[in-house]
């Protein structure tokens, strides 16, 4: 299906945002459960999936990369340029979608089309991440994540422990006045 197209479907999407959220850097954070799923992002960014299992109940384990969140440039493999790539996905805003529930995470990251990320957090530290770009090493993608969660989490504005939900402030507004829902901040 051409962009053209899939961008005529997500125009049609209807999917109206709930729970409480607070401006946190270039996001949108909530701890609320009734936050937008995983699932629901996803009808934004990418196609609709060609399978019956609802993805938010699956775990992928992944590639065995573990960064630390207190230092995601000492993590495993991390290289340079990799690293210097990531960060330019943080100041840029390509990270639109975060989600960790009960330890599991996912995240849609914008790169030459979206990516989709799963990982677990785990002692301050992202562990079995997997992303599905073909970067065959820790990609820029992943790296990226774990950059913004480091630096939300080192300024204090988010509790790694608990249940959360991060979307990109541009794609939050976006989605409001597309379903004409009124806010209050």
């Amino acid at each position: 299906m051409s962009d053209y197209h899939y961008e005529k479907v997500i125009a049609l999407a209807q999917t109206p945002i709930h729970g409480a959220y607070k401006p946190v850097a270039d996001k949108m954070l909530s701890y609320d459960s009734a936050a937008l799923s995983p699932k629901a992002f996803r009808t934004w960014v990418l196609p609709p999936e060609d399978d019956t299992d609802d993805p938010d109940d699956e775990v992928i384990y992944g590639d065995g990369y573990e960064i630390p969140l207190d230092d995601p440039h000492r993590g495993e493999e991390v290289e340079h340029a990799t690293f210097e790539r990531a960060l330019e996905y943080c100041r840029t805003g390509k990270i639109g979608y975060v989600s960790v529930r009960n330890g599991i995470g996912r995240a849609f990251v914008q790169g030459s089309k979206w990516y989709e990320l799963e990982f677990r957090i785990r002692n301050n530290a992202i562990e079995e991440a997997y992303c599905d770009c073909p970067f065959p090493g820790l990609c820029k993608h992943l790296l990226a994540v774990a950059i913004m969660l480091s630096v939300i989490n080192r300024n204090g504005d988010i509790d790694l422990d608990r249940d959360f939900v991060l979307i990109d402030k541009n794609r939050f507004f976006e989605m409001i006045k597309h379903n004409g829902q009124a806010i209050n901040l």
